[in-house]
């Protein structure tokens, strides 16, 4: 049940619980591959300064979907702290 894994983590990252949140978006990641685990994944590695980690969830996220705005987003932003 990947969603239960994605729900948690989404909760535990809005709670500013972001290792938490890393360690169910993993689970749910594990079993059931998604964009959107990988976009939210990216922005708790955000928050625990683990840009590294965050720009391969972000081009993760784009390959299954090019067009996701939010991972765009997120990815242009590490970019540009990189510069």
């Amino acid at each position: 049940m990947p969603v239960c894994y994605f729900a948690r983590g989404e909760t535990r990252y809005k709670e500013g619980e972001y290792e938490e949140a890393v360690k169910d978006l993993t689970k749910g990641l594990e079993l059931s591959p998604a964009p959107q685990g990988y976009e939210m994944r990216a922005r708790a590695f955000e928050h625990l300064s683990m840009s590294n980690k965050a720009l391969s969830d972000y081009k993760a996220a784009l390959r299954m979907a090019p067009n996701y705005k939010s991972a765009q987003e997120g990815l242009e932003r590490l970019s540009q702290k990189k510069d």
